[in-house]
């Protein structure tokens, strides 16, 4: 929580209150966000892990109960 109200501080949230948005004001697209998801893997995970399945898409991590 802490780093999600360093971002909202910093940056706001779009006019409809999402935390993201292209610079047009736009939602973000699947493809955008799909090759962000797989970037960050990299960060989070470690190499043999990202050369798992885990946590492959976003919704997978409802499989792991991480969304409750």
């Amino acid at each position: 929580m802490a780093i999600l109200r360093t971002r909202v501080d910093a940056h706001g949230t779009a006019k409809d209150g999402r935390l993201f948005w292209t610079r047009t004001d736009g939602v973000i697209s699947v493809s955008a966000y799909a090759k962000i998801w797989k970037e960050a893997r990299t960060y989070a995970l470690t190499p043999d892990q990202v050369a798992s399945p885990l946590a492959g898409r976003p919704y997978d991590l409802r499989h792991a109960a991480v969304s409750l």
